[in-house]
């Protein structure tokens, strides 16, 4: 995570380890979300999970190289976490079940 900012590393914590109660403060906690593997695709949770967060209005920053500069959700997608225009409450990764 060097150069990404994320605002605070001390809650770092697993996503697997967590129950509802503790998924739902971590979430009222967070505003500003970089979303690691945006996806076009609306069939696809890279997608339709930040699309559903910036509804409830939450700020998604995209990070996709193949997205890198266009703009999703209203700001603009960067190609990695270091290119991040502010800093971020929490990053959710997507990635290819196959990597």
């Amino acid at each position: 995570m060097r150069n990404c900012k994320v605002r605070s590393l001390r809650d770092s914590v697993s996503i697997v380890s967590l129950d509802d109660a503790k998924l739902i403060e971590i979430l009222r906690r967070s505003r500003d979300i970089a979303v690691l593997g945006l996806r076009d695709d609306p069939t696809q949770a890279g997608h339709y999970v930040p699309a559903y967060l910036a509804k409830q209005g939450y700020r998604i920053y995209g990070v996709n190289p193949s997205l890198a500069g266009q703009l999703r959700f209203g700001q603009p997608v960067v190609a990695s976490l270091a290119e991040l225009p502010a800093a971020v409450d929490m990053v959710d990764v997507f990635r290819n079940s196959a990597a």
